[in-house]
């Protein structure tokens, strides 16, 4: 365990040194300050790829499964079984990484400590935006748009079973354990619902307008509240 834990302290060091010297390379040279934009999904309404549209539209990095995926590499994990646990669509990283908290491989404090310093860095450093580990609930106001994506179950659904080649028990199994898992996460680590408008700047329903439309809603959203002309 202590290994284990030496190696992921090691790790996530390194990437809160990388993004703060990128932070301190655009402050040099004069690139003003850019808040994030945090993303919270509903599982199948296309949050992530709608993430990705705006990230590479606003010229902003992008951060979703990297990090947990070198999270789970860190804890001394076989490369091999993190690649194997990602070629089942229907589990992911995310689940690994719920799968390493349950069987005690990573305390549950300890990767929200860390998960916590990276986004604090990336929030520090701006230009990013940030899918999931609970970035809305983590940064203060002044530093991110918190955006929620929704949509309808059968639309989620259908979502699901066209991305994936899913059959419609499959997708709405994967639906209801990552509704539930999310949600556990988000309730354990920051006391709130993950389903309560109330904590987000911004929920947009992606079941009637196309991922392009909702994208350039939120960028509109994000240009009002931070005053960016």
């Amino acid at each position: 365990m202590e290994k284990k834990k030496t190696l992921l302290e090691q790790f996530i060091n390194e990437q809160v040194i990388k993004i703060d010297n990128k932070r301190k390379e655009m402050a040099d040279s004069g690139t003003p300050f850019l808040p994030v934009i945090a993303f919270s999904t509903s599982p199948g309404s296309l949050g992530s790829k709608m993430a990705q549209i705006i990230a590479s539209e606003l010229g902003f990095d992008f951060y979703h499964r990297e990090i947990i995926k070198e999270v789970a590499k860190s804890a001394d994990i076989s490369p091999s079984l993190v690649e194997g646990i990602e070629k089942e669509r229907f589990s992911g990283v995310e689940d690994f990484i719920a799968s390493l908290v349950r069987k005690n491989y990573i305390w549950p404090g300890l990767y929200l400590e860390h998960i916590k310093r990276v986004v604090n860095a990336i929030g520090d450093k701006g230009h990013g935006v940030i899918v999931g580990r609970g970035a809305g609930f983590i940064l203060p106001p002044k530093k991110r748009l918190s955006v929620r994506t929704v949509a309808p179950f059968e639309k989620r659904k259908e979502n699901i079973m066209r991305e994936f080649d899913a059959t419609e028990s499959q997708a709405e199994e994967r639906i209801r354990t990552r509704e539930a898992r999310r949600k556990d996460y988000i309730k354990k680590s920051f006391n709130a619902d993950i389903d309560d408008p109330v904590m987000y700047d911004m929920v947009i329903n992606t079941g009637d307008m196309s991922i392009e439309a909702c994208a350039e809603a939120v960028k509109l959203f994000y240009s009002k509240k931070f005053s960016i002309s």
